[in-house]
């Protein structure tokens, strides 16, 4: 995998989605004009229960598209978000939560997933999700909150 300098998904409160490949390199992205049948499927879950989910188109393309997903859910019960800062951050039953999510980067063989969940008056975390256009892949944001990401269509070859 490609490392380059990505600053956080927050600048001044704005998202903004930064790049693992050259503008110029071929890499998975979504949402591209892509010209194949591939399709990403984006799922968030917590305690086995879909919040969110999404498909998207999947290409490998050096075409970047800054395209962001917004979404929202109300929390079941207090969740707690550990690992993301120097203190453990608490939510409430019947909180709204607002999450985001990313193109973050991309790769030869991945694309990477920004992902951030947040409040009205706090960030709750921001981290990157590793999704293979070939495989499924599951990442833990929190106890009981996972992201899933699989291909809902075969990958075929892109010209």
């Amino acid at each position: 995998m490609r490392v380059a300098n990505c600053a956080s998904g927050f600048v001044i409160g704005l998202l903004a989605p930064c790049s693992l490949a050259a503008a110029d390199e071929v890499a998975w992205r979504w949402f591209a004009d892509c010209q194949t049948t591939n399709v990403l499927e984006v799922q968030f879950q917590l305690d086995g229960t879909s919040l969110f989910s999404m498909a998207a188109p999947i290409c490998q393309t050096a075409k970047q598209d800054p395209h962001v997903t917004e979404f929202q859910f109300h929390a079941p019960h207090s969740i707690t978000w550990s690992g993301y800062g120097d203190e453990d951050m608490h939510t409430s039953s019947g909180q709204l939560i607002t999450g985001h999510v990313w193109l973050a980067g991309g790769d030869p063989d991945a694309l990477i997933l920004g992902i951030d969940f947040l409040t009205d008056n706090a960030i709750l975390m921001n981290t990157l999700h590793l999704a293979k256009p070939a495989a499924e892949s599951v990442s833990t944001i929190t106890t009981g909150l996972t992201v899933r990401t699989a291909p809902i269509r075969p990958i075929e070859a892109t010209p």
